[in-house]
């Protein structure tokens, strides 16, 4: 594998779940989902197709979730570091492992804004679904406001949850910035 593609890779797996999710709701709808069901239903109208569509891949979520638990083995054969970083951050312990530790306040960050970043996505595409078919589907769009609320309310138990947990790890005495700790046995009587 390529220098560039082994990065992407990498990126990608060390990537949160909700930014994913988010990323790749509205693509696949029109692209995926919307196309299947009009190949099984042609005289569906627009809107109530792509309001389907939508609630159809609500599932991808989920399944990204876990089968990111899953492949967890297959993961760590590729991405020794990114497979102890993602532990880490579920178990709440720092890596034992020097490199990983040396690269977690780095994935925390990207943690952080990946969760934030996929969770803004996630509402905001509930949102203007849920307006989209009340607006549109008058008689039967009084249910979808709670289904693409109940959506929105797992993302966001979700982002809390891993932010929660970003944040506890990144209050851990072990997870500082290379050198502090020395700079700190070295004079310990001293304020900074």
């Amino acid at each position: 594998m390529s220098d560039a593609r082994a990065r992407r890779a990498r990126a990608l797996d060390r990537s949160p779940v909700l930014l994913l999710f988010g990323a790749l709701w509205a693509p696949m709808t029109v692209l995926v989902a919307l196309p299947m069901r009009w190949l099984f239903d042609r005289a569906e109208p627009l809107d109530q197709a792509l309001v389907g569509a939508a609630f159809n891949l609500a599932w991808l979520g989920p399944a990204m979730w876990l089968s990111r638990r899953l492949t967890e083995g297959h993961h760590q054969s590729r991405d020794q570091d990114g497979t102890a970083l993602r532990r880490a951050l579920r178990d709440g312990e720092p890596p034992a492992g020097a490199g990983a530790r040396a690269e977690l306040p780095a994935f925390l960050r990207r943690q952080r804004r990946g969760t934030l970043l996929g969770l803004a996505l996630i509402l905001a595409y509930c949102v203007g679904l849920s307006l989209f078919a009340v607006l549109t589907l008058p008689a039967v769009g009084g249910w979808w406001p709670m289904v693409f609320g109940v959506v929105a309310g797992l993302a966001a138990a979700t982002a809390a949850l891993t932010l929660t947990r970003v944040r506890r790890l990144a209050g851990r005495p072990a997870v500082t910035a290379p050198g502090a700790e020395t700079n700190a046995a070295a004079a310990p009587g001293q304020r900074g």
